[in-house]
């Protein structure tokens, strides 16, 4: 069987496959997740202003947009949109001390937000609703001003263009606080419009009402504008705290009514060219203020219509005509300052009227007017016209002046002044020529006046009767003591011809003189006479030439003359010609006349002088070349004692018209005290009518003579005065009471105390000082002086007061020391053997009073003396040969300026030597009182001793004195050569410069009065206590020694025993010194001088044994155990004996002695004894001893 075949299985139909959707692009993916953060940004910047306007925000943006505000900015509220207005509220700016300036209610734009963003240089209008401004005046500027400072500061650099701006103001105020006066006015009501293009050649726009005062401005404000003011009733207290910028003192009250234009601009010139035209009034107008001294202008009422142009300093009035209850002013024409006074004199159209009730405004202005006390003026007034007009080729000028009765009351009684003055005039001026007065005349009770006027000649007279004008004035004017006196004449002479040529003169006669105030000071003159001559050309057209010209002024032999010193071809350029000046006279008379004019200080002044040079006067300065002055014994005794018997001087003057200052250059003054090159002096005017001078030069000084002209003693050769030669810059300034100088002087060959023993010598001496005197105090201060000299610096500070008084001083400073630099200064003082090292500063002060009780110090009187000898130390006058017994110290003559003085000072040492004593490290300290300074006692070493001084200076006395307080001084100090070569030696000078010592001494001291000013003056008593000793010979002693024939070379002193020693007259005292010699012992009595000088006389026993005489054993017996003394000279290193003068001793002794024998066996024995002997008067052979056997002196007991 076959199979079938299976069919296949049915198919499964599936559905159809969906294809995969593609991802989206990455772009949309982003756009996506972006939009929601973009929306939100929009919605941001939708509400942004929202947000800020409803936040602080608003507040950082307003302070940001003023951040150069002093201060700070606050807005209350805003509302801010994007399409609409910006709208702020409650805006307030504060100052830096949170007090507002500037508020207001509302601030909106015109603009919208946007439009003010997308275009920021073109803002549009802003209006300002119920602004408050408010300014605090105080210390001379307003909070305003502080505040907005940096926005006030000017750009020097201005853009062209600015930001156009447009600013309306409804409802504003302005408030002004005096914060002094504590007073508040404002003006309210205002509603303004500002107009700001942004050209800044146009110019801004500016229109405002007020209600306060019915304010009605409008302003073109730019390099040309105009401007209109209206107001009515006006109070002006409203704007005085700002009115106290031009014046703090101003005061203004009343309401001003003003309807008035005011243009400006620059002329063709360039120069500031404004008009002020229109008319002001004003009620109940007060002004108060400085220039008023006191009074307070008050009018009722006031009407000044106006119309006036101003280029540069030139005024062209139109019209003033100004009204008031006082009188009427009236005023029209052109007047420059600047242009010549012909173009004034020949310009037509002036005119000045004025109509013045003088009791009306001295009941009003009665300080200023000067109205005397008690008085009441009650009738007089014032016509006062002034016209000039055009006449041909000149112009005419007519003036009035009349003056009627015045009559007042004061104290009571009635009191009037009948024809107090009348001027009617006519005068003429053509260009070119001289003046013509048509009519002259002139009416007055004091002045009388008379002229004989024609076209060619003019000749008028008149009198001045001083006196009585001065007693007329007095009645109603307070002249506050000033008095005039004498009879003045003027006459005026001149003449033309018809070539032109003129001449003028021109007299003023003082008779009996006298011009004083209330304290009498002024001047009087018994005849002063000015006259004035001038010759020249004046032709009918041209200039004027001058050909001579000179004034001159006399009075009592005195005489200042001027005289062009050539010919001026053009008078108007007068101001660049030259002349001679000469000036001579008594300087008293002089003095007494500048004082008239010129404030000066009251001082005696004598001498004559003569002054002259050429003066060249230029349009800014008048000079004068080489001023020469000649002063003849001039004599000034106040702050300086000058008395001179001649002193010149030369310099080139130059006076400065703008500021009338005087200055002389090149100044070079010759006189003996003081001598100046190269200097300068100036006089320069001050606002309160002082002259300040002030001069500085190289100065040469002789300050012996300097001291005594400024008063520093009395006596050029006393104890304090000074020498020497001082050269360098000095400088002073005088304004007023005040006084300022200073300068440095190096001096030469200086010297303190009389000239021939000077107490402090230097060779050079640099000195430097800064001070001012004060004439009101009467005092000197000292900001710094400085003395310096090699080794020695002081520098000190301090006031000299009551100088006409008692002189106080008070001085403090510093001593700076050097004293391996001072130490032979030193040695001029204290002797050859000082020497002292170290160095350092100490302080010091001086007090007290110079001249107690006023009293000028007694002078000691000097007699004559030798001349000096300049330079090294103090040289000592030679006793004579047979000084004289010790004196008693010299009483004081008189108080020396340290008498009433205290002070203080120190000075120290590393080491210091003098005389054998050795000082070691040690301090002076020094306190005075009254005069009398102790100093702290010092100890030092001699001889290995010790030495313990208490000094006390006594310089309140002439001369000045040194104590030393009484006792031991020296205890058992060891004896050495050195101590024999110093004061020792000067006391013992038997044992002086011995080259061999040893022992123990002492030294008491009794009484001590040392003289600080002459050492030859000096006495001190005590004693040398000799313990024990032993020396070698002394050049005294062997000179005694060989010329006896001795051959010892050693002495011993006697033990314990006591020497006196005295000091007085220059020399050294002593009595009874004993030395011993080979047993036998030897006495000196005697002095030596300060200059080493000896005077001695050496006590020699006769010993009892003498080989030559055993034989003669009476003579032996007669002359054993006798004294011979031996007198000694020369000085301590060469010491002489008197051999004749021995030998003489010697005969007489022998002779005194054998009485009993017969003369002729004596003089037999005696030429047995001594074959050599000489005959009377005849000097011994030199060489060898004086006997003919040697002494028994070199043999031991």
């Amino acid at each position: 069987m076959s199979a079938e075949p299976v069919p296949p299985p049915p198919r499964k139909v599936l559905p159809p496959r969906k294809r995969p959707v593609p991802p989206p692009p990455r772009r949309r993916r982003w756009f996506v997740r972006l939009l929601p953060l973009v929306t939100l940004l929009l919605v941001g910047a939708w509400f942004a202003p929202t947000i800020v306007a409803k936040t602080d925000l608003r507040n950082r943006f307003a302070r940001k947009a003023l951040a150069d505000v002093r201060g700070s900015v606050e807005v209350g509220g805003a509302s801010l949109g994007w399409f609409s207005s910006v709208e702020l509220r409650d805006v307030v700016i504060k100052d830096e001390t949170g007090r507002p300036i500037i508020s207001a209610a509302k601030i909106e734009s015109q603009k919208s937000l946007i439009s003010l963003a997308r275009n920021q240089g073109e803002p549009g209008e802003f209006t300002i609703e119920k602004p408050v401004i408010t300014v605090v005046c105080q210390k001379g500027t307003t909070t305003l001003e502080s505040t907005f400072a940096e926005y006030l500061k000017e750009n020097t650099d201005p853009a062209p263009t600015r930001t156009p701006v447009s600013v309306k103001i409804v409802g504003g105020m302005v408030t002004i606080v005096d914060a002094e006066a504590d007073k508040t006015t404002s003006v309210e009501d205002i509603n303004a419009n500002v107009q700001i293009p942004a050209d800044r050649s146009e110019p801004i726009a500016i229109t405002a009402t007020a209600a306060t005062g019915g304010i009605n401005a409008e302003a073109t404000i730019g390099a040309t504008g105009s401007a209109k003011f209206v107001t009515a009733g006006l109070a002006l207290d409203t704007f005085a705290p700002l009115l106290k910028r031009i014046d703090p003192e101003l005061g203004l009250a009343g309401t001003v009514g003003t309807d008035l234009r005011v243009t400006w601009g620059k002329d063709s010139a360039g120069r500031l060219a404004l008009t002020v035209s229109g008319k002001a009034n004003a009620a109940q107008l007060a002004v108060s203020g400085p220039w008023l001294k006191g009074d307070r202008l008050v009018l009722d009422s006031a009407e000044l219509p106006i119309d006036l142009e101003l280029a540069g300093r030139g005024l062209r009035v139109r019209k003033f005509d100004l009204a008031c209850e006082v009188g009427t002013v009236s005023a029209s024409g052109t007047f420059d300052p600047d242009e010549p006074v012909e173009a004034l004199l020949t310009r037509a159209g002036a005119s000045v009227n004025a109509k013045v009730d003088i009791a009306k405004l001295a009941a009003k202005l009665p300080k200023v007017l000067r109205l005397k006390e008690g008085t009441e003026l009650r009738e007089g007034k014032l016509d006062l016209e002034l016209v000039s007009r055009a006449d041909a080729n000149t112009t005419v000028w007519d003036g009035k002046v009349n003056t009627t009765t015045l009559r007042g009351v004061r104290d009571g009684k009635s009191i009037a002044w009948e024809q107090p003055l009348q001027i009617d005039f006519a005068a003429r001026y053509a260009k070119g020529g001289l003046p013509t007065v048509d009519r002259l005349v002139c009416k007055s009770d004091c002045v009388a006046v008379i002229a004989e006027i024609n076209p060619e000649r003019l000749r008028a007279a008149a009198t001045v009767y001083l006196e009585k004008l001065s007693a007329r004035l007095a009645d109603f004017v307070d002249l506050k003591g000033f008095t005039l006196a004498g009879v003045a004449d003027a006459t005026l002479s001149t003449y033309r011809g018809r070539d032109g040529k003129f001449n003028a003169e021109a007299t003023v006669a003082l008779k009996d003189f006298a011009v004083h105030d209330q304290q009498g000071r002024g001047l009087k003159e018994p005849a002063l006479d000015f006259r004035f001559q001038v010759t020249g050309v004046a032709p009918d057209t041209g200039t004027v030439q001058l050909a001579t010209a000179s004034a001159v002024l006399t009075s009592s032999g005195d005489e200042l003359r001027l005289t062009l010193s050539e010919p001026v071809s053009d008078i108007h350029k007068l101001a660049n010609g030259s002349a001679d000046v000469k000036l001579t006279g008594d300087l008293a008379r002089w003095k007494a006349r500048v004082a008239a004019v010129v404030k000066l200080p009251d001082f005696p002044l004598s001498g004559s002088i003569d002054a002259g040079g050429r003066a060249k006067f230029t349009t800014d300065n008048v000079t004068i070349d080489r001023l020469a002055v000649v002063l003849t014994k001039p004599k000034l005794s106040r702050w300086i004692a000058l008395d001179e018997p001649k002193m010149d001087g030369v310099g080139d003057l130059t006076f400065a018209r703008a500021t009338s200052t005087a200055t002389i250059a090149k100044l070079t003054i010759n006189s003996a005290p003081l001598s100046v090159t190269g200097g300068t002096l100036s006089f320069e005017p001050q606002t309160n009518g002082d002259v300040a001078i002030s001069g500085i030069g190289q100065c040469v000084a002789d300050l012996n003579r300097l001291g005594k002209v400024v008063q520093l003693y009395v006596d050029p050769n006393g104890s304090d005065a000074l020498s020497g030669r001082g050269t360098g810059p000095l400088r002073f300034r005088s304004s007023g009471d005040t006084t300022t100088f200073g300068g440095t002087l190096d001096v030469t060959d200086f010297g303190y105390g009389p000239k021939d023993k000077y107490v402090w010598f230097e060779q050079a001496l640099h000195l430097e000082a800064d001070g001012s005197f004060s004439s009101a105090s009467d005092a000197v201060t000292i900001k710094s002086a400085k003395a310096e000299r090699p080794g020695l610096v002081v520098d000190a500070k301090g006031k000299l007061e009551k100088i006409s008084d008692t002189r106080d001083v008070n001085f403090n400073g510093t001593l700076r020391y050097d004293w391996d630099k001072l130490t032979p200064l030193a040695r001029g003082f204290v002797g050859p053997t000082f020497n002292a090292t170290g160095s350092g500063s100490r302080g010091f002060y001086l007090a007290g009073q110079l001249e107690p009780n006023g009293q000028k110090v007694a002078a000691v009187p000097v007699p004559p003396k030798p001349e000096p000898k300049t330079g090294g130390p103090i040289v000592l006058k030679a006793p004579t040969a047979n000084p004289p017994a010790p004196k008693a110290p010299a009483a004081p003559s008189g108080p020396s300026l340290f008498a009433t003085l205290d002070g203080e000072v120190a000075v120290g040492w590393h080491s210091m030597r003098a005389y054998g004593f050795d000082i070691g490290t040690g301090e002076l300290n020094a306190k005075m009182a009254r005069g009398v300074a102790k100093v702290a006692p010092l100890e030092a070493t001699f001889g290995g001793g010790k030495v313990k001084l208490s000094p006390t200076l006594e310089l309140g006395t002439t001369p000045a004195v040194m104590t030393l307080a009484k006792g031991n001084v020296i205890d058992r100090a060891k004896l050495t050569p050195q101590a024999t070569a110093s004061a020792l030696g000067y006391a013992l000078p038997a044992i002086a410069n011995t080259g061999e010592a040893s022992g123990e001494i002492s030294a008491n001291i009794e009484d001590a009065r040392i003289s600080l000013a002459d050492v030859n003056q000096t006495n001190m008593k005590g004693s040398l206590v000799i313990h024990k000793a032993t020396v070698g010979f002394s050049p005294v002693v062997a000179q005694i020694a060989t010329v006896l024939g001795a051959k010892a070379t050693t002495m011993t002193l006697v033990n314990d025993s006591t020497v006196p020693v005295q000091v007085a007259n220059g020399r050294v005292y002593h009595q009874n010194f004993a030395i011993r010699i080979s047993g036998t012992t030897f006495h000196t009595n005697g002095s030596v001088g300060f200059d080493d000088t000896l005077d001695l006389i050496v006590d020699v026993p006769l010993p009892k044994e003498m080989p030559l005489l055993k034989n003669n054993p009476v003579l032996m017996k007669a002359v054993a155990g006798k004294v011979v003394k031996v007198p000694v000279r020369g000085t301590l290193t060469k010491p002489e004996l008197d051999p004749k003068a021995f030998n003489d001793a010697v005969i007489a002794l022998a002779r005194e002695s054998a009485k009993d024998v017969g003369k002729d066996l004596l003089e037999g024995e005696l030429r047995k004894l001594f074959p050599n002997m000489p005959a009377p008067g005849t000097n011994p052979k030199p060489g060898g001893g004086i006997f003919p056997f040697g002494l028994p002196f070199g043999k031991k007991p």
